[in-house]
């Protein structure tokens, strides 16, 4: 019996070949986070799908991905957006599940993934039990064979980390190597990221002061059109009342005569002020409509308690007693105000209801200022 055959080594190919696929995932959990980023998918969706595929890529049981981050006095912290869960008894589980969507903010370092921020090098523990770095774990946690901590840059700016742990048969430089693509990525979608959220917080800032009144720190006129356009499409939609007061400073132009400009201004500051400790609702909205002449938009509120709300304008407005000594009408600053209600319908338009507030309006100041005129029309 004979046996005729060749031996050939392919263990060089074998490794061509694993390095081909190791690439590929790589390449494609690059390409995913990526994609989630371009979608604008919520961080901590995105940090926590970035987690499982490194999880899985390097056949880790736990991890956590976060950003590095700075207080205002310039210390270092860590904020995960994706941390496996690690709960090992109700209190723990309630706290994960607490700050599963906000963060966790890790700002003690003096352990093994805190290492990582303060020395920016990588850390790797294969024993971590016996490591002069490690700081122990809370009583009941999971022990943790083995760690693998990332620092992520940019350049030579510390923006994240990655951290890795109990794999099997520990990590090593070569894991570390084959995961610097993904490192390098994440830290571009971090800085990226933190970009994009500063340039929304700037757009918000700018639209917030382009709807306020730079005096009185209340919506302006702008806002106030939009608003009620909007609100009158929904009421109109709902079949629901919507009242508008408006109101006008009796006799302004003389108190600004009397007492100057600048208690001028304080005294709109202190009247827009009062209208909104007066409107609880946060669907209702107080507004400069130009000039001393103001207006507060009550969404879903019958004639009842738009002049309810418009009583309680004016008893405030009265304990307040800003002294008047110019007016023929108190010795204090007073309101005249007229309030509307209508239910939308077919093709009307806000207009209708600007006009039947600003006839009642004319109405109270007809008949001698510092009173409320409602529907139906009567004096307060």
């Amino acid at each position: 019996i004979r046996m005729f055959g060749t031996v050939q080594d392919i263990t060089e190919r074998k490794r061509i070949e694993e390095e081909l696929r190791h690439s590929r995932k790589v390449i494609e959990i690059i390409d995913r986070l990526r994609e989630r980023f371009i979608s604008h998918i919520d961080p901590f969706l995105m940090y926590a799908a970035l987690l499982d595929d490194l999880l899985a890529l390097t056949d880790s049981r736990y991890g956590l991905v976060g950003e590095v981050l700075k207080d205002p006095d310039g210390a270092l912290y860590l904020k995960t957006y994706a941390l496996s869960n690690l709960a090992w008894n109700e209190e723990t589980s309630r706290l994960y599940e607490d700050y599963r969507y906000k963060g966790f903010e890790f700002r003690r370092l003096n352990n093994l993934f805190g290492r990582v921020i303060t020395t920016g090098v990588p850390v790797l523990s294969n024993d971590p039990a016996h490591d002069p770095r490690r700081r122990g774990l809370p009583e009941g946690h999971p022990p943790i064979t083995a760690f693998l901590g990332i620092p992520v840059f940019v350049g030579d700016r510390l923006v994240g980390e990655i951290g890795l742990a109990n794999r099997e048969g520990g990590y090593s430089n070569e894991i570390l190597e084959g995961i610097a693509p993904v490192v390098a990525a994440c830290g571009q979608v971090i800085v990226a990221r933190q970009e994009r959220e500063a340039r929304q917080r700037a757009e918000d800032r700018l639209a917030q002061q382009a709807n306020l009144d730079g005096l009185m720190g209340i919506p302006n006129r702008r806002r106030f059109d939009d608003y009620l356009a909007q609100e009158w499409r929904r009421a109109g939609r709902a079949r629901m009342p919507l009242s508008l007061i408006m109101l006008d400073i009796d006799h302004f132009k003389p108190y600004n005569d009397q007492y100057g400009h600048l208690a001028g201004d304080d005294c709109l500051v202190q009247i827009g002020q009062l209208l909104q400790n007066c409107l609880r609702r946060p669907a209702d909205l107080a507004a400069r409509y130009g000039g001393e002449e103001l207006a507060c938009i009550l969404p879903e509120t019958g004639n009842g308690g738009a002049m309810q709300v418009a009583r309680e304008i004016r008893r405030r407005l009265g304990e307040l007693a800003i002294p008047h000594a110019a007016s023929p009408v108190a010795a204090r600053v007073t309101l005249s105000m007229g309030v509307a209600t209508l239910i939308p319908e077919g093709n009307g338009s806000p207009a209708e209801l600007i006009a039947l507030a600003d006839r009642r309006l004319y109405q109270a100041k007809a008949e001698g200022r510092d009173r409320i005129v409602g529907d139906p029309p009567t004096g307060e």
